[in-house]
């Protein structure tokens, strides 16, 4: 099985069975699994928000999402057997708390707007996550990283 470490900014649909790994504090990760499909797709952004117009870089919230999406269903996800995880979003003793929770909450939304079901959730807290994604079988593991 192939590894992919996925960096900030980044946005990764797996075309075969992949274990996708990434690190998140304040930053969150969206991983989505097609269980019909046997399809899987990851993100990883920075900031809840574009800090100028027309931005669609995939470091900002709403640009990842519309591109995960997109991909995803290039790729032959089909949303109506989709499921999804939100995960990161934690307090970063150098930012403000607001990183953090915005980026959760742009996440959730554009979930929910688009008829996303949210299976598993881990997020907030004052820790980091490393998460470990099986494409094949729509596996996540997390474990805590710092305090």
């Amino acid at each position: 099985m192939e590894t992919v470490y996925l960096k900030s900014g980044e946005v990764y649909i797996a075309l075969q069975p992949t274990k996708v790994i990434t690190v998140v504090g304040s930053c969150v990760s969206v991983l989505l699994f097609d269980k019909a499909q046997k399809l899987g797709g990851m993100n990883h952004f920075v900031h809840p928000y574009a800090t100028l117009p027309g931005m669609t870089d995939a470091n900002y919230g709403e640009p990842a999402m519309r591109r995960l999406l997109r991909e995803f269903q290039n790729a032959g996800g089909n949303l109506k057997t989709t499921i999804a995880h939100v995960l990161g979003g934690g307090s970063h003793p150098k930012m403000n708390d607001w990183v953090g929770i915005n980026n959760i909450n742009v996440a959730r939304q554009f979930l929910v707007e688009h008829g996303i079901r949210i299976t598993h959730s881990e997020t907030g807290d004052k820790i980091g996550r490393k998460i470990i994604f099986d494409t094949s079988s729509g596996l996540v593991t997390v474990k805590p990283v710092g305090s």
